[in-house]
C-alpha cells in the first residue's frame, strides 16, 4: 500500500494490526495515529478477513480511533454478523439431516472459533462451515446431506478416492446464496497425513457448544490449538486470519491446553514440524513469543524433523496448480507401499464421471480426449504452450 509517498508492506501492516489485537492496543494505537495510518491499516485489515475481530478489540479496549475507520469496521463487522447468520441457518438442516441418520460430526475451524473463542458472530469471517465425520460415516453423510437438499461439489477421481484418498468432500445449501459445508473425513489434506495421524485423532475430550440453535461438538483446546496449526502450515499459513486464530485461542484457553499432550501427539502424530512452523510465525507476529509458557511449548517441539514432513508441508499450499508435483510429493512421503500403488492406481484411471466434467464430448475415444486435457494440467510446460497457442 502506498500513503502519501511512503510505502507499507503488508508484513508491516500485519504486525500493527496484530498488536492493535494483542495485550497492548493503546500503544499501537498511539503509533498508527502518529503516523496517519488508520486508513490503510482499516483496509488491510478487511481485506485480511480480520476487520470484525479489529473493531472488537478496539471497541473494548476504548480506543479513540477516528471515526471514520470505527464506522469502516463497524460496517464490516455487521456484514459478517449478517453473513455468519445466513451461514449458520442454511446449514441447520444439513446438521438436523445428520443428528437423526445418527451421523457424530464435529464442527472445525470458524464456526467452532466463533461460539468458543470469539464473543461476537461478527468478529470472525467464515468462508465455508467445515465439519469432521468419521470415514466409515462417508457414505451416510452424503445421504443425509442429500436428504437435507445440499448438492455434492464436482466429483471426485473415482468413488474410492474418497475418502480413502482424498480428505474432504464438499456440498452446497440449496438456500440463495448457497453456504459450502466442507464434509472432512481427516482434518488436513497432504496424504501423508491421512497415514500417520489416526482415524480417531482429535475426537477425545470433545466439548459441546451453541452452534446456531444446535448443541454442537468441537475439539478440545488441546486438539484445536494443534489443528489450527497444522491446517495453516499445510495452506502456507498464509492468511493473517488463520494466525490471529491461534493467538485468540491461545490467550483465551491456555489455561485448558496441556503441553505435554500437545508435545506428544504432535511427535506422535509426525505434525511437529507444521505446528512449530506455525507456532513460530504466530509467536513472533503476535508476541506470544515473549509468554515463557508458550515459549517452552515450542522447545519440546524442536527436534530433528523428518524430511517428509517438511517436504509435504512444502508442497501442500501449491497442490492445486502443480498437481504432477503433489503427485510425486505425496508418494515420497506417504508410508505403505501398497496404499500408495492403490493412490495411484486411482490418479492414473480416474472414473468416467470425472473424465466428463473434464470434456463434454461424446464421441468414440472421447476418454483419452479427456486425459490428454487432464495431462496438459498435469504439466506446466505443456499448459503454457497450450494457452499461447489459443491466445
Amino acid at each position: 500500500r502506498v500513503v502519501g509517498s511512503q510505502v507499507l508492506s503488508s508484513t508491516l501492516v500485519d504486525r500493527l494490526v496484530a498488536r492493535c489485537l494483542g495485550d497492548d492496543p493503546r500503544a499501537a494505537a498511539h503509533e498508527i495515529s502518529r503516523s496517519r495510518l488508520w486508513e490503510p491499516l482499516v483496509n488491510h485489515a478487511c481485506d485480511a478477513q480480520v476487520g470484525g475481530l479489529l473493531h472488537q478489540r478496539l471497541e473494548h479496549a476504548g480506543i479513540d480511533a477516528p471515526p471514520s475507520a470505527m464506522r469502516t469496521l463497524r460496517v464490516y463487522r455487521d456484514h459478517l454478523a449478517a453473513r455468519h447468520k445466513h451461514q449458520l441457518e442454511q446449514t441447520s438442516a444439513a446438521f438436523d439431516s445428520l443428528k437423526r441418520a445418527g451421523i457424530p460430526f464435529v464442527v472445525l475451524k470458524g464456526a467452532a472459533l466463533a461460539a468458543a473463542v470469539y464473543a461476537s458472530p461478527g468478529a470472525r469471517a467464515m468462508d465455508d462451515i467445515d465439519i469432521l465425520v468419521n470415514e466409515a460415516d462417508a457414505t451416510r453423510t452424503e445421504e443425509a446431506m442429500k436428504r437435507a437438499g445440499c448438492q455434492p461439489g464436482p466429483d471426485l477421481l473415482s468413488p474410492e478416492f474418497y475418502p480413502r484418498y482424498y480428505y474432504e468432500r464438499e456440498y452446497l445449501t440449496a438456500g440463495q446464496p448457497a453456504v459450502k459445508i466442507d464434509c472432512h473425513v481427516r482434518p488436513f489434506r497432504p496424504l501423508r497425513y491421512g497415514r500417520t495421524v489416526p482415524a480417531d485423532a482429535f475426537r477425545d475430550d470433545l466439548q459441546t457448544v451453541a452452534i446456531g440453535g444446535h448443541d454442537a461438538q468441537i475439539l478440545s483446546p488441546t486438539n484445536q490449538m494443534i489443528h489450527l496449526c497444522a491446517h495453516a502450515a499445510c495452506h502456507g499459513s498464509s492468511k493473517l486470519r488463520w494466525l490471529a486464530d491461534i493467538a485468540a485461542l491461545w490467550r483465551t484457553h491456555h489455561a485448558s491446553i496441556s503441553d505435554a499432550t500437545l508435545i506428544h501427539r504432535c511427535r506422535q502424530w509426525s505434525l511437529a514440524w507444521p505446528v512449530y512452523r506455525t507456532l513460530q510465525l504466530v509467536g513472533d507476529l503476535f508476541q506470544l513469543d515473549q509468554d515463557s509458557r508458550c515459549a517452552a511449548l515450542m522447545s519440546g517441539l524442536r527436534g530433528r524433523w523428518s524430511w517428509r514432513d517438511r517436504l509435504a508441508v512444502r508442497q501442500a499450499p501449491y497442490d492445486v496448480d502443480r498437481p504432477l508435483a503433489a503427485l510425486m510429493v505425496n508418494l515420497a512421503t506417504t508410508p505403505g507401499w501398497a496404499f500408495k500403488l492403490g493412490y495411484l492406481r486411482t490418479i492414473a484411471l480416474p472414473g468416467p464421471s470425472h473424465l466428463g466434467q473434464l470434456y463434454a464430448g461424446r464421441h468414440p475415444g472421447w476418454p483419452l480426449v479427456a486425459h490428454a486435457k487432464r495431462l496438459v494440467h498435469a504439466l506446466p510446460f505443456l499448459r503454457s504452450r497450450a494457452a499461447l497457442s489459443g491466445a
